[in-house]
This record gives structure tokens, C-alpha cells and sequence, in this order.
């Protein structure tokens, strides 16, 4: 209509005018969510403006759940070609990010120590990278102290800034509170699951479970298949849903979980492998039942010392020992042999 070709041609022409001025590089961000104006804008922006040096560029993520509408398609289609490139950025390679680093901090120490692990975290996403780092500054984990190294000052473990958080958030909006449920528990289970555990923990049929999962994974992209087993897309994604379980749920959760994987084995404890009994004994923990972890953790924390997995085990032993810290004299046994098997840990 005529008052929206006016608000165009007085757009452009400004733009053009600032152009003329200074070259303009103009940024448009997750142009996958802008409205019908903004679409239909830039087509009569690139025919418009023909000598003036002006640089537009469009970020479109692929953004679970969002697709490029028809309007879209149309508007990609309507620009001029031998003006318009389509550029796929991959993520973040772990060079990449030690090489950001070691730009930003000219120290080979941080590049070390952070480098795999901010690899991880990030997922190769700029954003989360720049957000994590800043968060650790601001924070006084990472600290400079002359103009060409940092040093780590405390660092416990890489958690996460809320805007980042935010971000995976929004990727869960929009799911139905049945969706969200199978989330819930799978994030309970771990980053990697057994859809048969989701299953019996919620207490609805195989079939009917895989399909949602299959509709996380096709529509959403939260999930993935990995033969007969799924992992989330994204670690942070999973961090983020147990994060937001309410905490008496998460206890009930973790309970249940434990309570089906027993079901399933239907083993003494002394017979249950290593990795098994670290699994069940986090889960018995997390769910407030000390006395009924106990016996798994021996198995578990040897599991973790010979796999030298160090942080998890003295986390685990920990946790152990404050669960058996009641006073109960029937405990005081368990404790011992608890105690005993921290051992390799206390040092």
C-alpha cells in the first residue's frame, strides 16, 4: 500500500544518504523470526540502492521448531544474485576457540586449561563463547594481571551466564507439558538415555514414548538417536531442563529412575559392575536415600579411581559420607566402608 511504499523509499533513501557519507555495513540478526515489513523490505532495499556503498547482512539461525516461512522463501528468491551470497558458517572448531584464546590472552596456560573444555561448553557457538568468557571475568575466575597473560583464580567448574541459559530456554517455550515431561525425566537420566528407562519411569508404553522423542528430534531438534539410545543436542540444553526440575521432583525423579534400573538388574550390590553402581549410587543420592546408596558406592568410587575420574569420585564420596552423617548407629558400618573407599580421593 501506499504508506508503506513511503516508509520504504524514506528508508532506503536515508540509508543510501548515510552510505554516501561513510560506508554502512548494516547487521540483521535471526532474520528467520523478523516480521512481514522487514521481509518485504529488503527486496526494495537492493533495488534501490545501486552505487552507494552500503554492506547488508542477514543471520539466520537454525533455530529448532522455526523454519524459513513462504514470504521468506519468496524474498531469497526476488534478490538479486550477482548481489546476494549465501555464506553456511560451521561452528566453532576446538583450534578455533584455543586460537581465540590465545589471542584474547596471550597465555598458553588458559588456552590448556580452558581450550577443551570451552569447546564443549560453547558447542562451537561465538555467542556462548563470548558470553561464557566475560561471565568468568566478571566473576574473577579468570583475572589479568599485566597486559599479556591471565591466570585462573578459581575454577571449579565452567558453570553457565543466564543469558545463555536464556537462550536454551527459549528452544523449550513452546513444547506441550507432555513433551516437556519425557524431557524432564531424560535429563534426570543424563545427557545420554535409554528411552526403555524414560519409558518405565513414566509409566506409558514404548511405542507411544519413542514417538515423542522422535517428534523432539524432528521438529525441535533437542534430541538425538543414537541407535536404540538418544542423547540431547546440546549439553548445556540438557543442564538447563534438570536445571529448572523443581527440586522435590527432581528428587522423586532420580528416586524412580533408581527404582526401575534395580527392577531391570535385580543383582546384590557387590555384584553390580563399577559403572553401574556409580550410576545407581548418584541417582540413590540425588533422591535423599543414603542408606540404600551406600552399598553401591565401594564398587563406585573404585570404578571412578581406576578410571581416573577423580573429580567425580571425590564429589561422589562427599556426598556419600554427608548422606551417612546422621548420628544413626546402623550406619556407622556403611560409613567405615564408605570411608575406606575414599580414600584414594582425599589426597
Amino acid at each position: 500500500d501506499l504508506t508503506r511504499d513511503v516508509l520504504h523509499a524514506s528508508l532506503a533513501a536515508l540509508l543510501e544518504a548515510l552510505a554516501r557519507r561513510a560506508p554502512l555495513a548494516i547487521h540483521l540478526d535471526d532474520v528467520h523470526r523478523a516480521d512481514r515489513e522487514t521481509i518485504a523490505f529488503l527486496p526494495f532495499l537492493q533495488r534501490s540502492i545501486r552505487n552507494a556503498p552500503l554492506l547488508l547482512l542477514l543471520g539466520r539461525g537454525e533455530e529448532p521448531g522455526v523454519s524459513l516461512d513462504a514470504d521468506w522463501g519468496e524474498t531469497l528468491r526476488s534478490l538479486d544474485d550477482d548481489r546476494f551470497d549465501r555464506v553456511r558458517l560451521e561452528p566453532l572448531s576446538g583450534e578455533a576457540v584455543e586460537s581465540i584464546l590465545r589471542e584474547r590472552f596471550r597465555s598458553e596456560r588458559v588456552v590448556a586449561q580452558l581450550g577443551p573444555l570451552l569447546t564443549e561448553r560453547s558447542a562451537g557457538n561465538p555467542f556462548r563463547l563470548t558470553e561464557i568468557l566475560a561471565h568468568l571475568e566478571k566473576r574473577g575466575d579468570l583475572r589479568r594481571t599485566d597486559q599479556t597473560w591471565a591466570t585462573i583464580v578459581a575454577f571449579p567448574e565452567l558453570d553457565l551466564p543466564e543469558s545463555v541459559r536464556e537462550l536454551m530456554r527459549l528452544r523449550l517455550k513452546d513444547l506441550t507439558d507432555e513433551d516437556r515431561e519425557v524431557l524432564d525425566i531424560a535429563a534426570v537420566v543424563g545427557f545420554r538415555f535409554d528411552a526403555g528407562i524414560v519409558a518405565k519411569a513414566l509409566e506409558v508404553r514404548r511405542i507411544p514414548l519413542l514417538t515423542r522423542l522422535a517428534r523432539l528430534e524432528r521438529s525441535h531438534r533437542l534430541v538425538t538417536s543414537e541407535g536404540a539410545a538418544f542423547r540431547f543436542a546440546d549439553g548445556v540444553l540438557q543442564e538447563t531442563v534438570y536445571g529448572e526440575i523443581p527440586d522435590a521432583l527432581r528428587g522423586a525423579y532420580h528416586a524412580r529412575v533408581a527404582e526401575v534400573m534395580l527392577e531391570e538388574r535385580e543383582v546384590e550390590p557387590e555384584e553390580t559392575d563399577g559403572e553401574t553402581a556409580f550410576v545407581l549410587a548418584d541417582h540413590l543420592l540425588r533422591a535423599e536415600q543414603g542408606p540404600e546408596a551406600a552399598p553401591y558406592l565401594p564398587r563406585a568410587l573404585a570404578f571412578l579411581n581406576q578410571n581416573v575420574r577423580t573429580v567425580e569420585g571425590a564429589d561422589l564420596a562427599e556426598r556419600g559420607l554427608d548422606a551417612l552423617s546422621t548420628g544413626d548407629p546402623s550406619l556407622a558400618r556403611l560409613r567405615l566402608d564408605v570411608l575406606l573407599a575414599t580414600r584414594p580421593f582425599l589426597n
